[in-house]
């Protein structure tokens, strides 16, 4: 027993693992010496009891041993060690620790996943708050939820996670997990801000591990959206990050993803290569899960050669492992490449099975861009057997699903997205080199050694309370502009350039074109001008949905008629309010409620003075929200209005000291029907000077 005792003096917590929190009731190593020592008990020892062995504090033996294998992507392994010390630990009587059930949870990390979510809610019933491996079990039951193809359950547990851990590289993991599902929901603008997130967060620690991970999302990110090269960039830079951390699992899957970045190039010897040397690391690692990967993507370079059989034989080995683990995603593609080689083999009543199969999974699993391959796959099949009016219908099917997928505004929303991230990394390095040279400066003045140190104090202090005041400023420009982007909307012009087209080309009344085109141009310029302005009068804003929706009103055939109506007591001179404060609201309104009727629709816009406050109610005759036909096509549009009109309510709040809000409910009548939708605003009273 001197043994046990010499080692637990021996062991010492490794930064690595960055343990911050150990469970102190038992399951340590000791009760695993102890089954190797019993024999050599001597009479007059007598074992230390179940109560002892809780009080005894873990060394991280055991896991350092786990890390290592969960690391080197060896599930299999480290479910038999975590295993083994679950029996050993029954046996003994003692606590299962956090710590255990996240590494058996970890050790699913390939499938099945209902079993590794079953040992994370274990892990997370012993409510040990706060601590780094209860924030990673939350993290991994996230990334679970996504490997099992949920990614909607996958998103909605992980975003109220980032205001509640505290540990910054469960953090960037968290951020990176979210990237993954938008990517795999299509929408690409939240994957590239969610995995820029990590990134910098994993930059800020100085963890290769998490800076590898977030350069990789956006790799794939940049390779669904086409743009290869950049997706090569990125590849080439992760790499970089591997090599340097000596990591084989991640050597592997970058070289993997190497092949298929030079495939997407047409740079097929490139891609032969590299799919090689990934499957011999793969192979010398049973890596199962990465070897499924590439089975997957070299089925795709033999297609590409016309070498259907070999194809179809790598593909129904990627199926076989992927329907054990339940990886959907890799499911999804199996059945698209099973699909693509029965197609080139003439094989087409397998090709059209598969095809089916992959269109149901990908709608249960909520993926239109992935839908669409599918679609296109059925139009050749059907264009090859001599089916030309199904061949046309599907085809109909993949364009309508991809222009929904990568539109035009997606793409440069990205492009925007991009631009301002390597503009604020490039700031942050001519920020860093000046910091150096500044330094350096300083110690070629030692002989001013206490006025230097008390200069750079003062500069300091003033730098970061200009840092602080140009923050505050970026912030309030950042909202302002994300208000100007979704007020003056360009399909809305387009649209009301459109209908002037049409007007001229309909050989319509001359005046009531001009009608028209004097109506736009007056609202163009009132927007142009309100947005030079904080506040701007209640008369103005009036005067200004007046405009609007006098041109919508014209612009959509009068599909609907409205009313504003003004509390007699407001002075509306006097009265200060936001500019253009509810027209995203009203838009939603015409474009999500009123345009889905087939009645004629009202909207009721109302201002009055309640309590102190400033209420604006709007309220529509519509469909509702739950009824929206294109609420889920157009959700991130809406969240950003709501959000920006938050950020706006808030800014009010703090500046004027009046508490705000705003609601918004459907209308029912008697039967619980829904008749329409109605916002309510609560501002400040806020007077001219």
């Amino acid at each position: 027993m001197a043994l046990v005792v010499d080692l637990l003096q021996q062991f010492s917590f490794d930064d690595s693992i960055q343990v911050y929190s150990m469970n102190c009731k038992g399951y340590c190593f000791i009760v695993l010496l102890l089954f190797t020592q019993c024999s050599q008990l001597r009479p007059n020892d007598t074992p230390p009891t179940a109560t002892e062995n809780e009080e005894v504090t873990n060394t991280n033996l055991l896991l350092e041993e786990w890390e290592a294998l969960r690391n080197a992507g060896n599930f299999s392994g480290l479910r038999e060690s975590v295993e083994r010390h679950l029996r050993a630990v029954r046996e003994a009587g003692l606590v299962i620790s956090l710590e255990t059930y996240y590494y058996m949870a970890q050790s699913y990390q390939a499938g099945p996943f209902d079993k590794g979510l079953a040992y994370c809610d274990s892990a997370l019933s012993l409510n040990e708050y706060g601590s780094y491996f209860y924030e990673k079990c939350e993290a991994l039951k996230g990334a679970l939820l996504r490997k099992s193809g949920d990614y909607q359950k996958s998103i909605d547990y992980l975003v109220p996670l980032l205001s509640k851990v505290a540990n910054d590289s469960v953090l960037s993991e968290i951020n990176w997990q979210l990237s993954i599902s938008y990517r795999k929901k299509d929408l690409y603008d939240s994957a590239l801000y969610y995995s820029q997130r990590a990134e910098r967060i994993a930059d800020k620690i100085d963890n290769p591990k998490y800076q590898s991970f977030a350069v990789q999302s956006m790799a794939n990110i940049y390779s669904a959206l086409g743009e290869y090269e950049l997706a090569l960039e990125k590849e080439k830079q992760l790499m970089s990050i591997a090599e340097r951390m000596g990591k084989k699992n991640l050597i592997i899957s970058n070289t993997a993803n190497l092949a298929v970045s030079y495939f997407d190039l047409d740079q097929k010897d490139s891609a032969l290569y590299y799919y090689e040397k990934a499957q011999t690391l793969a192979i010398e690692l049973n890596d199962l899960e990465n070897q499924c990967l590439l089975y997957t993507n070299f089925a795709n370079y033999q297609i590409d050669k016309g070498n259907y059989k070999e194809a179809e034989a790598l593909m129904l080995k990627a199926l076989t492992i992927s329907e054990q683990s339940g990886r959907m995603d890799i499911i999804l593609r199996s059945y698209r490449y099973l699909c693509k080689a029965y197609l080139g083999a003439g094989h087409y009543g397998d090709a059209i099975k598969y095809a089916k199969l992959g269109i149901t999974l990908a709608k249960k699993m909520e993926t239109s861009s992935e839908v669409g391959p599918f679609y296109e796959l059925l139009s050749d099949i059907f264009k090859k057997s001599g089916d030309y009016q199904s061949a046309l219908k599907y085809s109909e099917e993949y364009r309508l699903v991809m222009d929904s997928v990568l539109n035009i505004s997606k793409l440069e929303t990205i492009k925007e997205l991009e631009i301002k991230y390597k503009t604020e990394k490039k700031q942050k390095e001519i920020a860093s080199l000046i910091q150096a040279s500044a330094i350096k400066d300083l110690k070629l003045q030692q002989k001013n050694l206490i006025i230097a140190i008390v200069l750079v104090l003062v500069l300091v202090l003033v730098l970061v309370y200009r840092q602080h005041i140009l923050n505050e400023k970026s912030k309030t420009l950042e909202m302002e502009q994300k208000l100007l982007r979704s007020q003056l909307n360009p399909h809305f012009i387009f649209n009301a350039l459109g209908a002037i087209q049409h007007f001229i080309y309909q050989k319509r009344d001359p005046i009531e074109t001009g009608d028209y085109l004097g109506k736009f141009s007056q609202l163009t310029r009132l927007i142009l001008s309100h947005t030079q302005k904080n506040l701007i009068s209640l008369e103005e804003e009036i005067q200004f949905l007046d405009s609007y929706l006098a041109l919508q009103k014209l612009r959509f055939d009068e599909p609907f008629d409205y009313h504003i109506n003004v509390d007699q007591h407001l002075e509306i001179e006097e009265v200060m309010i936001p500019p253009m404060f509810t027209q995203p609201f009203i838009e939603n309104s015409i474009e999500h409620g009123i345009l889905h009727k087939q009645e004629k629709g009202i909207i009721e816009i109302s201002f009055k003075e309640q309590n102190g406050l400033l209420e604006i109610v709007l309220s529509d005759n519509g469909v509702g929200r739950e009824k929206a036909a294109f609420v889920k096509r157009n959700q991130k549009h809406r969240s950003m209005a709501t959000e920006i009109t938050l950020d706006r309510l808030k800014n009010l709040q703090k500046e004027f000291r009046k508490q705000t809000n705003l609601k918004i409910e459907d209308l029912t009548d008697s039967e619980n029907k829904v008749v329409g939708t109605e916002v309510v605003f609560n501002l400040p009273l806020i007077y001219q000077d």
